[in-house]
C-alpha cells in the first residue's frame, strides 16, 4: 500500500511536505510527511536535510511544492513554491504576541 500511495503522490502536480522532530531512544530523528489532497506518506529519518526529500522524490519534480521556509524543502518544484499558510499564520501570530501592532495584524487579516 505504501508504494501505491507514493506513486499517487508523485503523479500529482501539487505536493506538500513538512517535518517535525521526534525522539528515538536518546537520538533526535525527523518525521517527514509528503502529502496532497487525500494521500500522505511518512518517513522517519535521522536527517532534516535535502537527502530525505531527494530519496522520496527521485527524479520527480512536482509543478507546485508547498512547505515552510526550511532550506531542505525549497527548490523542488518545477514551477512554483507556495509557502505554507499555516506556518505563515503561526509566525504572524508570534509577531503580534511579541508586540507588533503595525504590520502583523494586517498580514494576519490578509492570510485569513
Amino acid at each position: 500500500q505504501t508504494g501505491l500511495i507514493k506513486q499517487r503522490l508523485l503523479a500529482s502536480t501539487v505536493l506538500a511536505s513538512d517535518e517535525t522532530s521526534m525522539r528515538v531512544g536518546k537520538r533526535t530523528f525527523w518525521t517527514w510527511v509528503f502529502h496532497h489532497a487525500d494521500s500522505a506518506c511518512f518517513l522517519i529519518r535521522p536527517s532534516r536535510g535535502k537527502a530525505v526529500v531527494r530519496e522520496f522524490l527521485g527524479e520527480v519534480r512536482p509543478a507546485v511544492w508547498i512547505s515552510d521556509r526550511l532550506g531542505a524543502q525549497r527548490g523542488w518544484a518545477s514551477r512554483e513554491h507556495q509557502v505554507c499558510l499555516a506556518h505563515l499564520l503561526r509566525d504572524v501570530q508570534y509577531a503580534i504576541d511579541a508586540g507588533d501592532a503595525g504590520f502583523a495584524p494586517g498580514m494576519k487579516h490578509l492570510l485569513q
